[in-house]
């Protein structure tokens, strides 16, 4: 039997209960036969992201409460969520390494340079930002370069602590990539 008009799934059956109903065909009964007939059960539960609550369950636990980053200013750099995890906030170097040992960086006014000795950037030529952009991108990780060889990591808003785990396993592999071919070019 067909089932009616594709964009408009639907018509056919009304116009099945108004023939019933109008033609007098059974009448109300085989109207409510074929209404019973054509009902689908519908399971409320199933492929729920919480099938434990309801929906609007008032005992359904609460997400924790992030206190939002401010935002920098001229006088004071901004701050992170509270969740956020700080790998570098221009005073420590100690969550960095690069093939298992400690960061060949050095600190210089709040940013990782190549040498604090003479504080100098890396060459501008060389773009040492792009190229461990470049590598980054070769292990699956995007990041943007900035001005003076900086990077910018952006993770996506939605992620678990396994995805995190795997971002920063890629970062480490881009960066030590960077660092070899830093080391290659005489950089350091």
């Amino acid at each position: 039997m067909s089932r009616g008009n594709a964009s408009h799934p639907n018509r056919s059956k009304w116009l099945r209960v108004a023939a019933a109903v109008l033609l007098g065909g059974g009448g109300l009964s085989g109207a409510l036969v074929w209404a019973a007939d054509a009902a689908e059960k519908v399971d409320i539960h199933k492929n729920r992201v919480y099938p434990k609550w309801e929906i609007h369950d008032e005992k359904r636990p609460r997400p924790p409460v992030i206190t939002p980053p401010e935002p920098s200013t001229q006088e004071k750099p901004g701050t992170a969520p509270s969740d956020a995890v700080v790998l570098f906030d221009g005073k420590d170097l100690s969550k960095w390494t690069a093939g298992g040992k400690d960061a060949p960086w050095k600190l210089q006014d709040g940013a990782m340079v190549a040498d604090k000795a003479s504080k100098r950037n890396f060459e501008a030529a060389k773009a040492v930002g792009a190229r461990c952009g470049a590598f980054c991108q070769d292990e699956g990780l995007i990041v943007r370069a900035l001005l003076h060889d900086r990077i910018a990591l952006c993770p996506p808003l939605v992620i678990n602590e396994a995805e995190i785990g795997e971002l920063f396993d890629r970062l480490e592999r881009g960066l030590n990539k960077t660092l070899d071919w830093a080391k290659a070019e005489k950089l350091l």
